[in-house]
């Protein structure tokens, strides 16, 4: 997999870099400059994806060939004996924490310069080395928090399963899927980002309409601060059953017009009206 997909990133790589102009199926829906610099920002990003993906690729042939596993195995045993907790579950969970530490820690540098070097490069970049550690701590805090009991949990079902172990496995792994996608947008989303209701007007007039058109059963309309971190503008939605929202990035609302923005949350309820999340 990891093969395929840098061939398909390295075949869009060379696409990108073919296409010195605006396609002519463009031309007048497209600014010259507009183009030019997204093609740079693509390159850019493009071959430092494709660098941190060789690297990551490496690093990981490397641990299994070198016993990084069962090294970290034993290192979360000792640590758990260290710090006084005894039995296989808290092994485990020290395994995990300790393997996520030492994967973070590979990946903050390449975090770090795509942030603060390709992002601020080409004007995306908004975020501060302040959030930036600060985001670092909060996720090594939930780490630490939501570590025990989902480990815990797993390998109890593990040592009880028996003989349908991997069927009991799948659907706790699903069910805490299903429950991590309904507590995220809640409860920790908004230790990273703010929330707040989007104001009366006739966007949120047409957003509802549109909305009810489609069948789309909306109970809350909500702006994030996605400019705390980026330029880039986003919207997206959550939410099972009857209660689903839509989240819509600051950015994107001082960036597009109101047809605009109505466009772009058209594109997004066209995949959720076609079911195209249940189909991938």
């Amino acid at each position: 997999r990891p093969g395929a997909e840098a061939w398909l990133a390295a075949r869009q790589l060379r696409a990108v870099a073919a296409a010195r102009a605006v396609p002519q199926e463009l031309k007048g829906l497209l600014a010259e400059d507009k183009f030019v610099k997204g093609r740079v920002y693509a390159l850019d990003r493009g071959r430092f994806g494709l660098l941190s993906s060789a690297v990551d690729f490496a690093l990981g042939s490397a641990a299994l060939w070198l016993g990084a596993l069962p090294w970290a195995w034993a290192a979360g045993g000792e640590l758990a004996t260290a710090i006084g907790l005894e039995g296989e579950a808290w092994r485990s969970v020290c395994f995990v924490v300790l393997w996520e530490l030492l994967e973070g820690a590979v990946a903050l540098p390449f975090s770090a310069y795509r942030t603060f070097v390709i992002e601020a490069r080409h004007g995306m970049n908004t975020q501060t080395a302040m959030t930036f550690v600060l985001d670092t701590i909060k996720s090594l805090l939930l780490l630490l928090l939501l570590a025990p009991p989902l480990v815990t949990l797993l390998v109890r079902v593990l040592r009880l399963g028996g003989p349908l172990m991997p069927l009991y496995a799948w659907g706790v792994v699903a069910s805490l899927q299903v429950v991590m996608m309904t507590l995220y947008p809640v409860l920790i989303a908004p230790l990273f980002n703010k929330f707040a209701p989007l104001q009366s007007g006739s966007l949120k007039q047409a957003v509802e309409a549109l909305a009810s058109k489609v069948g789309f059963p909306l109970a809350r309309l909500q702006v994030v601060d996605g400019s705390k971190r980026s330029a880039h503008s986003n919207a997206y939605m959550y939410g099972f059953w009857r209660s689903k929202r839509i989240v819509l990035y600051d950015t994107l609302l001082s960036q597009l017009t109101e047809s605009e923005v109505v466009a772009v949350l058209a594109h997004e309820l066209g995949h959720w009206k076609l079911g195209h999340t249940l189909k991938m």
